[in-house]
């Protein structure tokens, strides 16, 4: 198996990798984040907020399309809570889809600070696109030594 194909496996996905590093840096009062992969897996910051919500998913599908549309960043409403959501890509990976989502706002209080959330959904981006690197610079080095264990493999299937 190939380090990128174990890296990016289903059980190890980019997403699950950048909702573990996004994640440890949002405030507990902070905003939701929810990442979603193109198979339809969610990825919130806090399930026990997402699951109070009760946002189904044929909502975030809805506003996916808009946003292949063309529409980005999308602002929307849902019950009480303004969601600004754009596309999460790398330079290689099409991630997904970003969303923060705002309590008790409204989509022009949101419009005020678009600013800074728009920052946010482009620090989730820089984050994945950095691990993507990490991710292909650790599968060239494992290649390039000889001690790696595709390497060892390679001896051991050559014996």
């Amino acid at each position: 198996m190939k380090t990128n194909d174990f890296l990016f496996s289903e059980g190890f996905s980019l997403n699950e990798q950048i909702a573990r590093q996004m994640f440890e840096a949002i405030p507990k009062d902070g905003p939701l984040i929810v990442l979603t992969d193109r198979k339809g897996a969610c990825y919130p910051s806090s399930s026990s907020w997402f699951s109070e919500l009760a946002i189904e998913k044929d909502f975030f599908r809805k506003l996916e399309e808009r946003i292949d549309d063309g529409q980005e960043p999308l602002i929307t409403q849902k019950k009480n809570c303004t969601v600004v959501a754009k596309q999460l890509t790398t330079d290689r990976t099409n991630c997904g889809y970003a969303f923060v989502i705002l309590d008790n706002c409204t989509p022009e209080s949101a419009l005020v600070n678009i600013e800074l959330v728009e920052m946010v959904l482009s620090q989730m981006e820089i984050i994945a696109r950095l691990i993507e690197k990490n991710t292909l610079l650790y599968e060239f080095r494992m290649r390039s030594f000889p001690g790696s264990p595709e390497n060892i493999k390679t001896e051991i299937s050559a014996n």
